[in-house]
């Protein structure tokens, strides 16, 4: 199965949770040498977050599992290039043999300078480099998620895009 790569707009990216963009209008705060945008986006977190750093390698454009938290919402910030997010609504089915089925999987082109936020339980993978031999990002979500509420599933079928 192959999957199109979409842009992220606000539009795109609801059923997941939220994108923050560098937004087209005057800043509401700030100065003549400070120009602020607040509360672009809003998130819950119940407790402790934390901040971690992921680097990606080009390797193929196939996706053969997929994860998600179900306790917190999960951030991810380009650093230094575009990425290609795999996502997947929560409530992605899984058939008997305890694999996430490929329906409604897409594909979203995160710029750098964007912001995304994934509500619980949105099934994601590593993101891939847009164009690049790699791309860094930050990643936040709640203390000790990838320990303590970490869910991987193999898919039905593998998805290239």
């Amino acid at each position: 199965m192959f999957v199109k790569v979409q842009k992220v707009t606000h539009d795109s990216f609801n059923k997941y949770g939220q994108v923050v963009l560098l937004p087209n209008y005057p800043a509401p705060l700030g100065t003549e040498t400070i120009k602020f945008w607040p509360a672009l986006a809003r998130y819950m977190v119940n407790g402790k977050t934390e901040i971690g750093i992921c680097t990606c390698l080009k390797r193929p454009r196939k996706i053969d599992s997929m994860e998600r938290h179900l306790n917190t919402p999960e951030i991810l910030i380009p650093l230094d290039d575009n990425f290609l997010l795999p996502i997947a609504v929560p409530s992605q089915p899984v058939n008997k043999g305890n694999k996430l089925k490929v329906k409604g999987i897409q594909i979203m082109n995160i710029k750098k300078g964007t912001a995304v936020i994934m509500e619980p339980g949105v099934w994601h993978w590593a993101v891939w480099p847009e164009n690049g031999k790699s791309v860094t990002y930050l990643v936040l979500f709640k203390l000790n998620t990838p320990r303590y509420d970490f869910d991987k599933k193999s898919l039905e079928k593998t998805i290239g895009f």
